[in-house]
């Protein structure tokens, strides 16, 4: 059954139509990451949602509830950005529990144990780091119980260390609240490593709503599948291929013949860059291949996407 269910909701800025009749549903307790290109329409949905944005057309129920009308203030939905403001003047702790009139001990309990945030508590916002602000921000958030949780670029601008032990910190949490939660991303990876689904917004569409594994093997659309990493795009026998570079692989047998121009080294591996006709061929391979080299390729049948 859908807890969340959005119904064709249009948004305009300045006459201009920036989210185009959009429907989709989330089951409870599900989390969802909103993807697509800078300019897509990702914050603006996240907004729309939450009621810091009006719509013009439109409905937004929650566990049954239409809330398309309904005050920011009194949505059961709390809201972390990208970078949450703490009130300066206050302590971490107070930050947590501001305005709050009763609250849940043992949640809270949970919580800043769950977020390690236990040490800070008297501690004022000028003293802790952009990760640990990022966790109070979900604390404060969740010790409210909300029927859902938004979250824009939550992780972003922050070290990659930091960023690996904050995102399973904060996505460990709300697991096991079992809260209802969407989450804004540019980062694909975080996408597929988060989510249950992933809804891929195109100029204010939604151009595909599906699992991650599903949707990273089997794309609706080019653009999707740009999204999730590179493309091989050339023609063999008058047939279009479309191929990922981990699918393409060395093989002497072959009647695809390129010629390297680079071999970059990707960690483990070397990412093998060729010239095949008029279309460039990048795949992967253990060892590094000289410029100028001609070989031959092949790919995975099974592995091709059908878009």
């Amino acid at each position: 059954m859908s807890y969340l269910e959005i119904k064709k909701i249009d948004k305009y800025f300045d006459n201009s139509k920036i989210i185009k009749s959009n429907s989709f549903t989330i089951g409870r307790g599900e989390l969802v990451s909103i993807v697509g290109e800078s300019g897509s329409g990702k914050t603006t949905l996240l907004r729309c949602i939450a009621g810091l944005e009006n719509i013009e057309r439109g409905k937004i129920f929650l566990n049954s509830v239409d809330i398309t009308s309904v005050a920011v203030s009194k949505r059961p939905i709390s809201f972390v950005f990208q970078q949450s403001p703490l009130f300066p003047h206050l302590s971490i702790y107070e930050n947590i529990l501001f305005n709050l009139k009763q609250y849940d001990q043992i949640l809270f309990n949970q919580l800043i144990t769950n977020l390690k945030i236990s040490t800070i508590l008297n501690k004022f916002p000028h003293q802790i780091s952009g990760g640990e602000n990022q966790r109070v921000a979900v604390a404060r958030s969740l010790i409210r119980k909300p029927s859902l949780m938004l979250l824009d670029e939550p992780f972003n601008h922050l070290d990659v260390q930091i960023k690996e032990k904050l995102k399973k910190i904060i996505v460990e949490t709300i697991r096991k609240m079992n809260v209802t939660t969407i989450v804004v991303s540019h980062n694909v990876s975080d996408a597929l490593q988060i989510s249950d689904k992933i809804l891929v917004l195109k100029n204010g569409k939604i151009v595909d709503y599906s699992e991650p594994e599903k949707i990273y093997k089997n794309p609706s659309s080019l653009y999707s599948a740009k999204l999730f990493g590179h493309v091989n795009k050339f023609k063999l026998n008058d047939k279009t291929i479309l191929v990922r570079p981990e699918n393409i692989f060395v093989d002497n047998k072959s009647l695809i013949s390129v010629k390297v121009i680079d071999s970059v080294f990707f960690g483990d591996k070397f990412l093998i860059k060729s010239q095949f006709k008029n279309n460039k061929i990048m795949f992967y391979n253990d060892t590094s291949i000289e410029c100028k080299r001609v070989i031959k390729v092949n790919y995975s049948k099974e592995k091709i996407l059908n878009i």
